[in-house]
């Protein structure tokens, strides 16, 4: 206790001793950065300082770092404001199928490129009108008011088919013409792993219906939209 006291003491002495130019002088050492054990290039602490400044400020509002899209914060009052309307809305989950395999096989830049390819299919394809979020991950929140059950079918079903056919982009020649990858599951064990796609539900919700068990309906209807290749349609009421 003593020691780490007398630590900090002597920490504060010397940061005191620190002026501008001392200053300037450390945000204009060069930081070395490497790709794949080569040289890649350098950052400087002012570098670093900026990048971390501006992922918090990111994530202080809500949004996600990778696809700039609102979080559960927003999810939580959009849901809110939908049950206060007393009018019929619908919510839509999006998860990746088998993105795991396709991350540990590719590593975590290509797992990122895909999510960031679905964030810009989704802003391109859902109407400014409608409601788009990040829940995390490979999950994602769409949500529409005023809108008509086949209207947003049309429109989500359109999305897996475009999200199937562009993301085997990221796939090697190899790959794409087996239409599959050879990756571990996770017990371990190595199987065939189909190429990348994206399931989706679709919940007409009725804003009388009761609240309580609202979070187990919706893994439940998650779970199920998994076994789909379509939109998987479900109304609460």
């Amino acid at each position: 206790f003593l020691f780490q006291l007398f630590s900090k003491y002597i920490l504060n002495i010397f940061m005191s001793y620190l002026n501008n130019n001392c200053v300037k002088k450390l945000n204009n050492i060069p930081i070395p950065i490497t790709k794949n054990n080569k040289y890649f290039g350098f950052l400087s602490v002012h570098d670093l300082l900026d990048i971390s400044y501006n992922r918090n400020l990111e994530m202080a509002e809500d949004r996600n770092p990778l696809t700039k899209l609102p979080g559960n914060k927003k999810i939580e009052e959009y849901l809110l404001h939908g049950f206060d309307s007393n009018k019929p809305f619908h919510i839509v989950y999006f998860d990746f199928n088998d993105f795991k395999p396709f991350n540990d096989h590719y590593g975590f830049r290509q797992g990122d490129r895909a999510i960031s390819l679905f964030a810009t299919l989704i802003k391109s394809k859902v109407s400014s009108n409608h409601f788009i979020a990040h829940i995390g991950g490979d999950d994602f929140f769409v949500g529409c008011k005023q809108t008509s059950y086949e209207n947003v079918y049309e429109m989500i079903n359109e999305i897996q088919v475009d999200f199937r056919l562009k993301v085997k982009e990221l796939y090697s020649q190899t790959d794409k013409n087996n239409g599959y990858i050879s990756a571990k599951d996770r017990f371990g064990i190595e199987r065939k792993f189909n190429l990348l796609g994206v399931s989706s539900a679709i919940v007409e919700i009725n804003p009388k219906m009761d609240k309580n068990n609202f979070d187990l309906l919706l893994g439940q209807i998650k779970k199920e939209s998994k076994k789909k290749t379509a939109p998987y349609g479900v109304a609460i009421l």
